[in-house]
């Protein structure tokens, strides 16, 4: 395009060049709350899109420039299709998928810096800045600094900080020294403007997000119809030990024979409210107690200790919503003594007067790290598994079943069941909710009891 005929024309390097240069500054930004960390990559990596569209017929690294980030649009929506599945997990640590991403966005801004490069050279100026290799190396040396021994480095961090800060400051003089050198842009016209193209892929972003989440967390286990346990003795034992019938339904005939020499049974039972309302209740003149009324989202949980000779307890963690709301990817962790056994895991649920049953995902006896922000890290050993029912199930449930043998020192054996209940299918990034638990999530309702051994309650008594 000739030069003095553009010199009429306005300034139509500003509005593509500030596109990038916000684009580069949110996709460089990470905001670690409200998911603004996939928010703004998000809204960046169009607004890139868009100015490198609008550029694309300068020259021919432009053009490969345009292709480089309409690749970057599809990496980053694949990327929240991971964060959103399970495939995190697998990939979270994955040393390549990471360098894919950062190799596309040196590869963008060196196409970018190579086409200004050429403008510069066809309008016969050497005297200003070539903003976008800043860009470049700006990114090599994040990408350099994350595997290096400095990558925990204060001073690092603040220096590529300031760094940051004067390659967004270049990038947004660039726009209006192009427009100085007297240098236009060929017009193009596109079917679809900018704005429908913003507005279309962050659409398709929320709609990726909302589907995989929705797919991840209700990943039903396989339920077959259930076989209730047969009458036995060892069953009428349990009921004369007040075990609750409907727990005693549900628990298989393998199970129940275990406890067949039961001598004693202590049965705890506490209500798991998540969206409880308190009650200020008056018991006096002027005098009032708080109370926590149960709603909605409530379980009733219920620990049976059952004690046979030789100091083995057998422990079963039963837990029953009293409305049906377990449908995105629940979890718990169960700790007490040392040694556990685990020996089952089962979920129930009751549909159209059927009852179905299904063992219970995820679930494992293993060492484990915890997070807490008082006492920091530490390892015990802990049951986990998840939970997650069919929609239109009723009467959901399930139990842990475990056993142990205590030493002729111990008399008190704890147990400790935490759950944690997600009220919708949206989690960045994807997370088992027992891995929540562990990882120091405080929304999880906890249900704690001891049972001592029948000889100290006899010697209480």
């Amino acid at each position: 395009m000739d030069i003095d005929e553009e010199k009429t024309i306005l300034n139509l390097w500003k509005k593509p060049i500030m596109e990038i240069t916000l684009g580069f500054a949110l996709t460089s930004i990470t905001l670690n709350f409200l998911w603004l960390q996939y928010i703004l990559p998000a809204i960046g990596t169009v607004l890139i899109f868009i100015g490198v569209r609008s550029l694309r017929k300068e020259n021919k690294y432009f053009t490969m420039a345009y292709f480089l980030a309409a690749s970057q649009l599809v990496i980053n929506a694949i990327n929240l299709i991971i964060i959103s599945t399970p495939l995190v997990v697998e990939i979270q640590n994955d040393i390549i998928f990471s360098l894919l991403l950062i190799g596309f966005r040196l590869a963008l801004f060196l196409s970018l810096s190579s086409a200004i490069r050429n403008i510069f050279q066809k309008a016969n100026v050497s005297n200003i800045q070539n903003s976008f290799f800043l860009a470049f190396i700006w990114i090599l040396s994040f990408a350099l600094l994350a595997i290096s021994p400095l990558s925990n480095s204060w001073m690092a961090f603040i220096l590529l900080t300031f760094f940051c800060i004067l390659v967004i400051r270049s990038l947004q003089c660039l726009g209006d020294e192009l427009g100085n050198i007297g240098y236009g842009i060929i017009s193009i016209e596109d079917r679809l403007s900018n704005t429908v193209v913003v507005r279309g892929y962050l659409i398709i972003c929320l709609v990726l997000v909302i589907s995989c989440g929705v797919a991840a967390n209700h990943a039903v286990p396989n339920f077959t119809e259930i076989k209730f346990s047969t009458a036995s003795d060892t069953r009428n034992i349990l009921m004369e030990f007040d075990v609750p019938e409907e727990i005693l339904n549900d628990m298989s005939y393998e199970n129940i024979s275990m406890l067949q020499n039961a001598i004693h049974v202590d049965v705890y039972t506490d209500l798991l409210m998540f969206d409880g309302v308190s009650e200020m209740v008056e018991t006096g003149t002027r005098m009032y107690k708080e109370y926590i009324k149960p709603k909605n989202r409530t379980i009733e949980a219920t620990t049976v200790y059952t004690e046979l000779p030789d100091n083995e307890i057998y422990v079963l963690v039963y837990f029953k919503w009293q409305k049906p709301k377990a449908f995105w990817n629940d979890g718990f962790t169960i700790w007490g003594e040392e040694g556990i056994e685990l020996l089952d895991g089962k979920l129930f649920y009751q549909k159209d007067g059927t009852d179905y049953e299904a063992s219970i995902p995820r679930l494992k006896n293993d060492f484990v790290t915890t997070e807490s922000m008082f006492f920091g890290a530490s390892q015990s050993k802990q049951i986990s598994g998840g939970v997650c029912y069919p929609f239109g199930s009723e009467n959901q449930r399930g139990y842990v079943f475990y056993r142990l043998k205590l030493s002729e020192e111990q008399g008190i054996v704890p147990n400790c069941i935490n759950y944690l209940h997600s009220k919708n299918p949206i989690s960045l990034p994807y997370t088992f909710a027992e891995q929540k638990i562990l990882s120091g999530h405080r929304e999880y309702k906890q249900h704690y009891t001891t049972y001592d051994l029948k000889k100290y309650q006899d010697m209480q008594e």
